[in-house]
């Protein structure tokens, strides 16, 4: 793999996790919505959907379930993102 995309793929493994921590997401502290992580970092919706694409690609993503109050305040399920941990990643190749 190309040292330039290891580098950037880095560098957004750190943004995921600082989106997470200061979103401090109350329903699951590791995952976040797509708009969450787009409001965290106060990136466009298309920049949050290359982000989320470019790690996925990379197998540095995983893709959960996660409960969320709209806004009529209805629970609903939704689809979000959570890190894997390098451990998890390592013994998944």
């Amino acid at each position: 793999m190309n040292d330039s995309i290891i580098v950037d793929i880095d560098a957004l493994c750190t943004q995921f996790r600082d989106a997470i921590e200061t979103l401090a997401i109350e329903a699951d502290q590791s995952a976040m919505t797509r708009a969450e992580l787009q409001e965290s970092l106060g990136i466009s919706r298309p920049k949050a959907i290359e982000m989320l694409r470019t790690l996925k690609r990379a197998g540095m993503l995983e893709v959960v379930q996660v409960h969320r109050t709209r806004l009529d305040d209805r629970l609903t399920v939704v689809s979000a993102y959570r890190l894997i941990p390098e451990t998890e990643k390592d013994f998944a190749e």
